[in-house]
């Protein structure tokens, strides 16, 4: 009996302080049949040599220039070969169970695309669990993702059936929000379910995508005017999203003491909102 190939995409950019464990979580995951591609993308410390010692013939590793996260996981998703997909930080870690659980869990639905778990929150040393995200809703995701629902998002942290009618592709020149809008381009057909049990431990610490708030404007807006397009986006979800991305820039924008910013912000809703309407 042939069992499915799992694709795991890792982006790694300087990240040699915690590459080894991140690597050694997919090592030894409790399910063996995955490929682990891990996409350089132009490091300056010694992240390749660290890589160069693992021998794994699992693990393909391919250095590029430096040209960002979603260039990166795109010329994984080239390469992939796997029958399932999911992503991987090079400063997180796969508890040992991940891959099982969820694969395990698609068995119980064909209609079933995409299937998550909990997300342990450690801080930087990964000793201490800070908070556990746990999913709650189950469905078609579509309109859930749309509306900023964190009932069905944390992050890159789904793992994938992978539909031979759809294009796998992040939108280059994102550096903020790109992993929902790659979502929200995939998630318009299949089910959404999860398991009850960590299938990601997430490191914090450093310098977070969320802490460049000028970055993570622009990269509502770009997400934003891509939903915009999306054929069954309806106006008054678009209202919705705007809202919700308006709430979350200008509490950012009020908690750095920025209100000049903030009130900027809420006024450009207010023109967005009347001129969808």
């Amino acid at each position: 009996m042939n069992l499915p190939l799992v694709s795991i995409i890792m982006p790694v950019y300087n990240a040699s302080l915690f590459l080894e464990e991140a690597v050694m979580s997919v090592v030894n995951q409790t399910y063996n049949n995955w490929e682990l591609l891990i996409i350089d993308d132009g490091s300056t410390d010694n992240s390749f040599e660290l890589l160069s010692k693992f021998k794994d013939s699992r693990i393909r590793i391919t250095q590029t220039r430096k040209s960002g996260v979603s260039a990166a996981r795109n010329i994984g998703l080239q390469k992939m070969q796997g029958d399932f997909l999911c992503f991987l930080d090079a400063d997180d870690v796969l508890p040992p169970n991940s891959i099982k659980a969820r694969l395990k869990q698609f068995k119980s639905d064909p209609q079933i695309e995409f299937v998550d778990g909990w997300v342990e929150v450690f801080d930087v040393n990964m000793e201490n669990v800070k908070k556990i995200y746990k999913p709650s809703f189950k469905g078609q995701p579509f309109h859930e993702l749309i509306a900023l629902n964190e009932n069905c998002y944390f992050g890159l942290t789904w793992m994938i059936c992978i539909n031979k009618e759809k294009k796998y592709q992040f939108t280059e020149g994102m550096s903020h929000a790109e992993d929902l809008l790659f979502l929200i381009t995939i998630a318009k057909s299949g089910l959404y379910d999860f398991v009850d049990e960590p299938v990601l431990q997430y490191r914090t610490g450093g310098m977070s995508a969320m802490s460049n708030l000028k970055g993570l404007e622009r990269g509502y807006i770009k997400l934003f005017k891509a939903v915009e397009n999306v054929e069954m986006v309806e106006k008054k979800s678009l209202v919705l999203l705007w809202r919700k991305i308006m709430m979350v820039m200008s509490k950012s924008w009020l908690k750095e003491y920025r209100f000049v910013a903030a009130i900027s912000f809420m006024l450009r809703f207010f023109k967005i909102k009347y001129l969808l309407e």
